[in-house]
């Protein structure tokens, strides 16, 4: 078997979290001009839940950090335990 090419799986996770930033980015400015839109919620969900596990398949603790901070609030605003406030939306945007 040969051996990863850890630059090549470098190279692949960046793009694929610029991918998911971007997404996420959209649905959070869609959230703050409609709160209440759960297919929003959702893709965020998800985009935050693909970033984090690819972040800890990579290694990447911080990145996977952050992520699963957000899956967690994308989590609570699903089941109604948060709500989607502008500051919220402006802390989350900045983190990214």
């Amino acid at each position: 078997m040969a051996p990863l090419d850890r630059s090549a799986l470098a190279a692949t996770f960046k793009a694929e979290a610029e991918d998911h930033l971007a997404k996420l980015t959209r649905g959070l400015l869609q959230l703050e001009k409609h709160p209440q839109q759960p297919a929003v919620i959702d893709e965020l969900f998800r985009a935050a839940h693909t970033l984090k596990g690819a972040s800890r398949m990579m290694g990447y603790l911080s990145v996977q950090q952050l992520a699963h901070q957000l899956e967690d609030l994308f989590e609570r605003i699903k089941r109604q335990q948060a709500s989607v406030t502008v500051p919220m939306i402006t802390q989350m945007l900045a983190a990214l």
